[in-house]
């Protein structure tokens, strides 16, 4: 606003007062210096366009890698060992070399319906299923070698912690009618001379290998894979007693690393409870094999949650410096307008709020046009650099925030700047004229 010292204040100050004129005289003033305004506009504008796109990039970032994390090492198996004292402990015909097993461990039988109790944990389990892995012992030449059973409907988990159509290095992965089809582990393969169409037999039965695969490191792995029915006939004719909706193996996939542990602490306790039911002198100890990336993986989730409140943080901060110093300059220009508005009556708290509202409009101009510059912006950012597919989302929560962060930034600037314009001494600035 100009005040030419030599005329009469204006009309609206002699009839209501300047207290009723704040905004009036804020908006007179931006209007007149328009050239400082409009750079102070879009220092704001660039403050919340930064804040919302670095925001958004971060959320996206974060999500992407958190879905990577949280799925990381999120699957294990279980099993009960074998009681040496249990007359159970092992069913086999000949039991010297033949038997149930996990990790060269021989284990206890347990009712499948244990894979629904689990998947009932939803809290902490996303899906299980029963799995078969029995030592075989081959009549011929006496070798040993293991067999897995699984059903083609639990992918989900077996792909992880046993066998997936992605392990394939040669001929077709097991489906749901694979009934007399196998697959063979690489090096099993290899050293046996085995090929895909070629047969093997297995407890007095040949079966026709589908596949060869490669499944790396997984805590169920075995040298043969079958069908879980065809596992669970071949087995039984090993057996003492033919085998009735019974595993050895339960293989689980938990919901995320971070509730792993509690996933495995329910899954054991389920498993102790079934043995414990059909055997009475089996004492509670079953026991888990997993990834043990999933421990570092849940730590790494917490690290991105506080990266991006730190990030956040930082931005704040860049904005509030931005706009202090912008506002500062403003009022240092405007010293000697300030000092005649308190020449002719405007108290301290009157320079006060028009300083603060001066710095509330050009913030608020500001982030709502670096919303709309940022809404371009995100768009035009390829998420698949981030890991992540489609579009970026650009939500209500990151335009909160820019304008927030102008908003506070832009009151908390105009604040020094409002303090010393209002302690200045209005005849200090008169003689400078």
């Amino acid at each position: 606003m100009v005040i030419n010292p030599l005329e009469p204040p204006p009309e609206f100050m002699l009839e209501t007062g300047p207290m009723s004129d704040i905004l009036t005289c804020a908006v007179r003033e931006l209007a007149r210096r328009r050239l400082r305004a409009l750079a102070t506009i879009l220092g704001y504008g660039l403050a919340a366009g930064v804040a919302i796109v670095a925001w958004s990039v971060l959320v996206c970032s974060r999500n992407t890698q958190n879905r990577i994390l949280a799925n990381t090492g999120t699957h294990f198996m279980a099993w009960v060992p074998a009681a040496l004292n249990c007359g159970k402990q092992n069913p086999a015909l000949d039991p010297m070399h033949e038997g149930f097993l996990a990790n060269t461990i021989p284990t206890m039988l347990f009712d499948t319906a244990v894979a629904g109790q689990a998947v009932a944990q939803r809290d902490c389990i996303r899906a299980a299923a029963p799995y078969l892995l029995f030592r075989f012992k081959e009549p011929a030449d006496g070798h040993l070698f293991t067999v897995g059973g699984f059903d083609p409907q639990d992918i989900q988990v077996v792909g992880d912690t046993c066998c997936a159509k992605a392990d394939l290095v040669a001929g077709n992965f097991l489906e749901t009618d694979s009934t007399g089809l196998i697959l063979l582990e690489q090096g099993y393969a290899q050293g046996r001379g085995l090929r895909v169409g070629q047969t093997m037999t297995i407890a007095s039965r040949d079966y026709t290998v589908a596949g060869i695969v490669n499944p790396g490191v997984r805590p169920a792995k075995a040298d043969v894979y079958m069908l879980f029915r065809d596992a669970e006939q071949a087995i039984s004719r090993r057996l003492q007693t033919p085998l009735r909706d019974q595993a050895n193996v339960l293989l689980v996939h938990t919901v995320s690393s971070v509730t792993h542990d509690a996933a495995i602490a329910q899954t054991l306790k389920l498993l102790d409870a079934a043995v414990i039911e059909s055997c009475g002198c089996y004492n509670s100890g079953s026991v888990s094999t997993s990834y043990a990336c999933y421990k570092p993986a849940a730590q790494v989730l917490g690290m991105n949650e506080g990266t991006l409140k730190l990030a956040v943080l930082i931005l704040g901060l860049g904005a509030l410096v931005f706009a202090a110093k912008s506002q500062m300059a403003a009022v240092i220009e405007r010293r000697r307008d300030i000092g005649i508005l308190k020449a002719i009556g405007w108290t301290n708290r009157h320079v006060l709020l028009q300083v603060l509202t001066e710095a509330a409009l050009q913030s608020v101009m500001g982030s709502a046009l670096g919303c709309l510059v940022a809404l371009v912006c995100v768009h035009l950012i390829p998420v698949g650099v981030l890991g992540g597919t489609g579009a970026m989302p650009i939500s209500r929560a990151a335009c909160l925030v820019g304008v927030l962060v102008t908003l506070i930034g832009g009151l908390g600037a105009g604040s020094l700047p409002a303090f010393r314009a209002a302690r200045q001494n209005p005849a200090d600035a008169l003689r400078r004229l």
